[in-house]
């Protein structure tokens, strides 16, 4: 579920668009943790997060672009402050 803060400086953010209306983008959660989240033609909105996303203020999920296929690029940070980057099919 997309708990969504809507303070200043937070909210929802659209990162991209594919040519067949997918959206994909993220927000952020009570911890100021960021995660991404792919909305699908039919209006059905999914959260997600890759594997070892850090959780706690300023980490956590960046999606960057999503292809007429679905898959969705971007980076993480981990709990360490590492950036990743992903793939999600």
């Amino acid at each position: 579920m997309c708990r969504v803060r809507t303070g200043p400086g937070q909210g929802t953010s659209i990162a991209a668009i594919n040519p067949v209306g997918v959206i994909t983008g993220g927000y952020f959660d009570a911890n100021f943790a960021t995660h991404g989240f792919v909305r699908d033609q039919d209006g059905t909105i999914t959260s997600f997060d890759p594997p070892g996303a850090g959780t706690g203020p300023g980490q956590g999920t960046l999606p960057i672009s999503i292809i007429p296929a679905g898959e969705i690029t971007g980076s993480y940070s981990d709990a360490n402050f590492v950036i990743h980057g992903f793939v999600r099919k």
